[in-house]
């Protein structure tokens, strides 16, 4: 990919949030997947109207009551299982989200978040995004060139509307950033 840039980074940014969101959770509501493990804190919550609880693992096995039934000791089994899968799911979905950065971003762009012993192991996904936006992101003269160039171009009445509309939105997005 080479340096990120502004619109590359958008780019990940939009593929890393369908593919979180993709990921059901019932977890800050249940709308948005695991959209939380990407996008700043706050903004999620605006979105969601509810925090993102991390899933805590349960424990090495379901601790029963003393004197518990059958009905109680299947019920406690059966929600042990529910809080393990949903910790499983979400990690496997963190660990998912970062593999799809690093593979998307050559290492020397987030090096300075690299422990030296544990490489990205302790890095969310969240913070290599920002990471990345904070110090790439910004636009570029040559990126506000190139944007107002594809904004005056020629439109042809055989080309199809659609295409018109897509650039004025991408400067559109650009003047807004």
């Amino acid at each position: 990919m080479g340096q990120p840039t502004n619109t590359t980074l958008q780019l990940l940014q939009k593929q890393l949030y369908a593919n979180a969101r993709a990921i059901y959770s019932t977890r800050g509501g249940g709308a948005n997947g695991h959209l939380s493990l990407v996008m700043p804190a706050a903004d999620y919550l605006a979105r969601a109207g509810q925090a993102f609880v991390i899933p805590i693992h349960p424990g090495d096995a379901p601790v029963h009551a003393a004197a518990a039934t059958a009905a109680q000791i299947t019920e406690t089994n059966r929600q042990f299982t529910h809080d393990l899968n949903e910790f499983t799911l979400f990690t496997t979905v963190t660990e998912e989200l970062e593999k799809q950065i690093l593979i998307a971003v050559e290492s020397r762009y987030l090096s300075m978040l690299e422990d030296p012993d544990f490489g990205f192991a302790d890095i969310t996904a969240r913070d290599m995004l920002t990471h990345l936006k904070a110090e790439y992101g910004q636009i570029t003269n040559e990126e506000i060139e190139s944007n107002r160039e594809k904004l005056s171009a020629a439109w042809s009445p055989d080309d199809p509307i659609e295409d018109l509309w897509l650039r004025i939105q991408e400067s559109q997005r650009y003047a807004a950033a």
